[in-house]
């Protein structure tokens, strides 16, 4: 199960300096990491793989239809999905719109990097899941 976490907050963390830098992600590593994300949890939690399958073709069609979001934001959702389950998830979602339309305004950019805003949402939601838990 550790290997688990140890792979979801490693590849978040490359993704997240990938799109940072280079505002693009490599497809083998966002096609990799969500193989073992969807793997792991269909072992570990059956009912979130099921839920992020469906959020991604959800979200799927809607970055279809929008052009807004790239696959690699769409993987990335997924993943968090599979891993956190659909609630904390849509709470680290929201929480990631925030701070990205924060510093869209501040950059006065229409465009960002929108995986490290995922990846500080995610952090923040595993922080208070974690003093939650004490």
């Amino acid at each position: 199960m550790i290997v688990w976490y140890v792979i979801f907050y490693v590849g978040l963390i490359l993704m997240a300096s990938s799109d940072w830098r280079t505002r693009s992600v490599p497809a083998a590593l966002t096609d990799t990491w969500l193989v073992c994300m969807l793997a792991f949890s269909y072992v570990y939690a059956p009912k979130q793989t099921l839920a992020a399958v469906i959020l991604a073709l959800c979200l799927a069609l809607f970055a279809l239809v929008t052009r807004g979001l790239g696959s690699a934001d769409v993987i990335v959702l997924t993943g968090t999905v599979s891993i956190m389950g659909i609630i904390p998830a849509l709470l680290a979602l929201l929480l990631a719109c925030t701070t990205g339309i924060i510093h869209a305004l501040l950059q006065k950019s229409p465009v960002i990097a929108f995986i490290p805003h995922l990846t500080f949402a995610v952090l923040c939601a595993s922080v208070a899941s974690l003093l939650n838990a004490f």
